[in-house]
């Protein structure tokens, strides 16, 4: 710690000498387009200080000295803008940003007396006032106010967005395969291999600068969104030395200290979210093993099941607080003497998770007329969830001239879960005498890494040609390795407990190896060329791109197996050598008696898969000022698709996808007045299946008994999308917005039950149509209107949604047999009827206090369609309250206390009657529930 504060103090002496003069820097923009307007120039009057504007339309003033000026931002054709009075500090680094107007018949001067707004909610307010289409966005100042700590519970607060799991993002209803996720507008793999999204939660809020939802698409833009496209921007470099760092310590009322906590041995780098090869696949069993039945290579298989890991044991054990840390430096300087920005970011989290009050079920309907369901099980459910987040980041900017900029940026996000899970209960479907129990001890890595470099370049001997390229190469990696799955059932007989495992009625012990990787290899070049139509500036703008993947997917499964029925409950003996192969004491030449592993080369060829994409795009769009106050952006996006799925195994036919696809879009605006807008739009887009819909990989639920089998046959989806919005900006940070919307699917992907296949078996199928119908509102307001809560500000955004999807003809003839007035269409899975999003802040800048109260909701929403007439499950409510309070300490450190899930609300999964006035007579079946506990944090920062 001594050390930490002579550095601390260093780094303040040495900033203290350098910052002896004032550095001003801004950006200077078009009021009624909000381009930025490269060349014009900055001046503090009665000086010789002065700058012009770059590609990027920033200017930098550098060794300004203390005192008081005029400041003046002139361009040609724009009513100049004069700050009146400016005090310079000596030492401080000043942003100052200028939105200037066109001339019209004057060019009197205009006098301003007070800063521009900075890159804050004000300035995400005033993007989403310029910008050409439909966004909304949320800035890190409010991600700061709400106590967020990754870019999924930030995501909460934008209108229409609702998260699922803490890490899934739905817009609009839709679920992830209608989205869309960009880093620094590079096109990123997700790290899911169920899913066509990227995993929200992986991205800490202390690297992000801001987040933006495009929900209109424009041609420049990928075609394959339709909820929306999540942009992150990581932060730049600052306009000054900065120094932060913050730690955090939090509690769950439900994990933290809890002694009954369950875990398992693991290993010394588990705390990284790195498993150290204590779950590795031995080495003995990663060549071909010997099958049941060649007793003459027994021995050999003994040796092999003696390999692996011995632990299936669940301990208890008392997990301490959560804990959270970051730091990040950054400076601007000379390097080559050009100016050279950076900053460095690193963070770490480390949070538990625990429920013992879970409730796990599953029913089914066994006729039209039954006004109840028939229950298959009913468990006891509790789990333990240990997640570790550590991410990094570099960014780099060099400016090489006025009209070129090269910059380059590197992030590696890991992440790791412990998790252990055990269900206990009654099973009456397979014995009305039985009772079942599952352990299932699972450790899962995701890493995600991200290279890119991008340039900017204005050339003005081509009558100011703008040209932006971007590449990137980025690598995800999952690996679970070692899933072990351990079931065994026991009978209770004048007061003994008899225990077996019974291969007739359930999964033996199983564990899997599974490993994905995932590259993708992203480029694109933009031009934007200003010209003059109708007597009117307009901007002409194309380009290119190409985006490859590549996936590789590898499952390895190992049943054991023993038919001497030796499991006695206590599962460390059950694994012990002594009780392993011709080890067992019953061991039988004749027969198999010892535990033995067994495999299936054929399935684990099967269930492996080799995928590549690739999508070339050509694009051009022409924003015209038709009028003052009128604008149009009309564009076309040509897509070039090639997906191509293989299985490992020559038996399984290959998913193949060759698609050419215009995707045309044209936005109106109508600027009613300077703070109000009318926007129409109009776009096609479409939605491609992923790479596991693709795929023939079947893979089996646990928790549910369901297979999930790819379907090699899918074709994607178009969709035509409608959007109207009218908003309203009062003055910064304030906001009236109100939109709707409409979107038509041909050709939808539903995953739904395969009532042909012998067994329950999940797949996905193209269906005819769906339609999704919706209304947003969005209201933000400060209440300093009323003086006694004038440091009070109010923020409400509401969506409803309506969306309909066919039912597959199959299915729908299936579930008649037994809900015979069951309707040809349903909602859409993943689509909340309505999201709800409200926020309290307080800011009182006098005594250095902020607090913000926040509330979440969103409806009922379809997670699981079943088979015949059960009805389907659903989502229910489960809404999230959440305080947080922060004080400033000095003028370099700030303490903060934060309270989330105030509420505890149930988190609750529900069998739901298609016709809900013909439902239960207040019977209520859970398929799952439980309560997640109460959050309490306490954290103190720095800044330098």
């Amino acid at each position: 710690m001594k050390q930490v504060g002579l550095l601390i103090l260093s780094l303040l002496i040495s900033a203290t000498i350098y910052a002896q003069n004032s550095t001003f820097k801004g950006k200077i923009i078009d009021q009624e387009t909000g381009e930025e307007l490269i060349g014009a120039t900055v001046l503090l009057m009665g000086t010789n200080y002065g700058s012009v504007a770059d590609i990027n339309g920033n200017y930098i003033l550098d060794e300004v000295p203390a005192g008081t000026y005029d400041i003046m931002c002139q361009y040609i054709s724009y009513n100049p803008k004069v700050v009146k009075s400016y005090n310079v500090q000596a030492g401080k680094t000043e942003n100052l940003n200028f939105i200037l107007e066109p001339t019209a018949l004057s060019i009197d001067e205009v006098v301003v007396s007070a800063k521009a707004v900075r890159r804050t909610e004000s300035a995400m307010l005033i993007m989403q006032m310029k910008s050409s289409s439909v966004i909304d966005a949320i800035s890190s100042q409010q991600i700061s106010k709400a106590g967020d700590s990754d870019a999924a519970s930030a995501l909460k607060r934008v209108t229409g967005v609702s998260v699922q799991n803490g890490k899934y993002v739905y817009i609009r209803g839709l679920s992830d395969r209608y989205m869309m996720t960009t880093l620094n507008g590079i096109i990123i793999p997700g790290l899911d291999p169920n899913r066509n999204t990227v995993q929200m939660d992986l991205f800490p809020t202390n690297i992000l600068e801001n987040i933006v939802v495009h929900k209109s698409f424009t041609p420049e833009l990928p075609g394959s969104f339709t909820g929306g496209l999540v942009d992150i921007t990581t932060r730049d470099f600052p306009e000054e030395f900065t120094l932060s760092a913050s730690i955090s310590l939090g509690l769950n009322t439900q994990a933290s200290f809890n002694s009954d906590y369950l875990s398992y041995k693991g290993g010394n780098t588990d705390w990284l979210g790195i498993d150290d090869g204590t779950r590795k696949l031995p080495s003995l069993a990663s060549g071909q093993i010997p099958k049941l039945g060649e007793i003459d290579k027994y021995p050999e298989l003994t040796k092999i099941t003696e390999s692996f890991n011995k632990i299936w044991k669940l301990n208890k054990t008392t997990p301490f607080l959560n804990q959270s840390y970051s730091i990040s430096v950054g400076n601007q300087s000379k390097l080559f003497g050009k100016t050279f920005g950076w900053l460095t970011a690193l963070s770490y989290s480390n949070k538990y998770k625990y429920y013992d009050n879970g409730i796990r079920g599953k029913y089914h309907l066994v006729g039209s007329n039954s006004n109840s369901l028939v229950e298959d099980y009913k468990y006891e459910d509790k789990k333990s969830e240990n997640s570790i987040l550590w991410s990094a980041m570099a960014n780099g900017s060099l400016k090489l001239s006025q009209n070129n900029t090269i910059s380059a940026s590197i992030l590696y996000n890991h992440s790791g879960v412990k998790e252990t899970r055990m269900l206990t209960g009654p099973n009456p479907e397979k014995d009305p005498e039985m009772f079942y129990q599952t352990r299932l001890l699972n450790f899962e890595e995701r890493s995600f890494v991200s290279g890119q470099l991008k340039g900017e370049h204005l050339i003005k001997s081509m009558n100011k040609l703008k040209v932006d390229w971007i590449t990137s190469i980025s690598s995800s990696k999952i690996e679970q390795p070692d899933f072990r799955n351990f079931n065994n059932s026991f009978y209770i007989t004048n007061g003994d407990t008899i225990y077996e495992i019974d291969p007739a009625k359930y999964a033996v012990p199983t564990r899997f190896y599974r490993d994905l990787n995932e590259t993708s290899v992203f480029g694109k070049v933009d031009f934007k060329l200003p010209v003059k139509l109708f007597d009117n500036k307009s901007n002409f703008q194309f380009g290119l791109s190409y985006n490859y993947r590549d996936r590789t997917f590898r499952d390895k499964r190992y049943d054991f197996k023993d038919q001497n029925n030796s499991f006695t409950g206590n599962v460390d003996d059950y694994f012990s050598d002594s009780n392993i192969g011709i080890n067992a004491p019953s061991w039988s030449e004749q027969m198999l008696l010892g535990v033995f592993v067994s495999n299936s080369d054929k399935n684990n060829l099967i269930n492996s898969y080799n995928g590549d994409q690739s999508v070339g795009a050509a694009y051009l769009s022409l924003k015209l000022p038709i009028r003052k106050k009128f604008k149009i952006l009309v564009g076309a996006r040509l897509e070039q698709t090639l997906i191509n799925v293989n299985s490992l195994s020559d038996e399984v036919k290959a998913g193949e996808l060759d698609n050419l696809d215009i995707l045309p879009s044209i936005n109106f605006t109508y600027h009613i007045s300077d703070k109000a807008n009318l926007r129409l739009a109009y776009s096609r887009t479409l939605a491609r299946p992923t790479f596991r819909e693709l795929a023939p990989y079947a893979s089996f639920d646990f928790m549910g008994g369901d297979i999930i089998v790819g379907n090699s046959n899918l074709q994607r989806t178009l969709i035509d999308n409608i959007d109207l919005r009218w908003e309203y900006f009062p003055r910064p940070s304030e906001t009236v917005a109100a939109s709707v919307f409409y979107k038509n699917f041909d050709n939808p992907i539903e995953k739904t039950y395969n009532p042909e296949a012998a067994n329950p078996e999940l797949t996905w199928r193209n269906v005819n149509n769906a339609k999704v119908i919706g209304l947003e509102l969005d209201f933000r307001k400060k209440l300093d209107f009323i003086d006694l809560l004038r440091n009070f500000n109010i923020g409400i955004n509401a969506s409803i949604i309506y969306s309909s999807v066919d039912v597959d003809k199959a299915e729908l003839e299936h579930i008649r047999k037994t809900e015979p007035s069951y309707p040809t269409t349903r909602v859409m899975a993943g689509q909340s009827p309505y999201i709800i999003n409200t926020s309290l802040g307080y800011k009182n800048d006098s005594v250095g206090i902020e607090s913000n109260l926040s509330f979440n909701v969103s409806g009922k929403r379809l997670v699981i369609v079943n088979s015949g007439g059960t009805p389907n499950i659903y989502e229910q409510p489960s809404p999230s309250l959440n305080f947080n309070i922060s004080k400033k300490i000095g003028s370099m450190f700030k303490l903060k206390f934060a309270l989330n899930n105030i509420l505890n609300p149930v988190f609750k999964q529900t069998y739901t009657r298609y016709n809900e006035d013909n439902s239960w007579k207040g019977q209520e079946y859970i398929y799952s529930s439980y309560k997640k506990g109460l959050n309490f944090s306490i954290g103190l920062s720095l800044k330098l």
